[in-house]
Parts: C-alpha cells; structure tokens; sequence
C-alpha cells in the first residue's frame, strides 16, 4: 500500500499495477482516507488548534457585522431624532413669532387708546385755546 499526504489528509491505495487492468483494481477506486488526527497524536493537536482559529475568526468577523448592522441602525435612529428635532424648533421659532407679534400689537398707542375710550369710558379733554396778548415793545 502507497501512502501520501495531501494537505490534512493521508491517502493510502494499493500500487497500481502495470499495464492496462481492470478498472477496480486501479488507484482511483481504491483510496481509504485517513486523517491526519486519526494517524498521528501531534497532528490531531494542530488540527485541534486550526479549528480554535478558525472558530475565533468566525466569531471576530460575526462581530464585525453585527457592529456594522448597529452602527448602521444608530446612524438611522439619530438622523430621525434629528429631523424630529428641527421640525420642533421650526415650529417653536414661528410660535414666538406670532406671540412677539400680539405683544406688539398689545402694546400699541393705538390699542391702549381704543381699550381707554371703549372699556374704561375715558374721553379726551376739549381743546382750549389761550389767547396771548402782543408783548409791548
């Protein structure tokens, strides 16, 4: 029996014979597998250790991803809260406006004056004239 390793692998088959012979009896259709944790103790022991790495890297690129999905996610939340928050202030600002414009039209001379002769009955006094006599030169 002829043994190679190929990679993780060791591969036995029977020589192949010489010449043109049946198809059974040819290498192709006669490999047993073996592998390497079964044949030798220091390989199972490396290949015990790929699979550790091989195990970590998964969980480092899961990781990576689930990060990338909720940085995404925050990314989307945060840009929401921003536009609800603008919205607000904009509503806010014209709010304030308006209640700047009643101030002003509450304090008007005009408005205290109509309030004065309309609620509180004031009137304005008659007119007088005085009459100045001519200094004396």
């Amino acid at each position: 029996m002829a043994k190679r390793t190929v990679g993780m692998v060791t591969l036995s088959f029977p020589q192949p014979r010489r010449g043109f012979g049946s198809r059974r009896g040819s290498p192709v259709f006669n490999r047993s597998w073996e592998y390497l944790g079964e044949a030798r103790p220091e390989a199972a022991e490396s290949l015990t250790l790929a699979r550790a790495a091989l195990a970590s890297i998964l969980v480092i690129a899961a990781a990576l991803a689930l990060l990338f999905i909720w940085q995404g996610w925050r990314l989307t939340d945060l840009r929401s809260q921003f536009v609800v928050r603008q919205a607000a202030v904009e509503r806010l600002e014209a709010q304030n406006q308006a209640l700047e414009l009643k101030v002003e039209q509450a304090f008007s001379l005009e408005r205290i004056g109509l309030y004065a002769r309309t609620v509180l009955g004031l009137v304005e006094p008659p007119l007088r004239y005085l009459r100045l006599s001519q200094p004396e030169r």
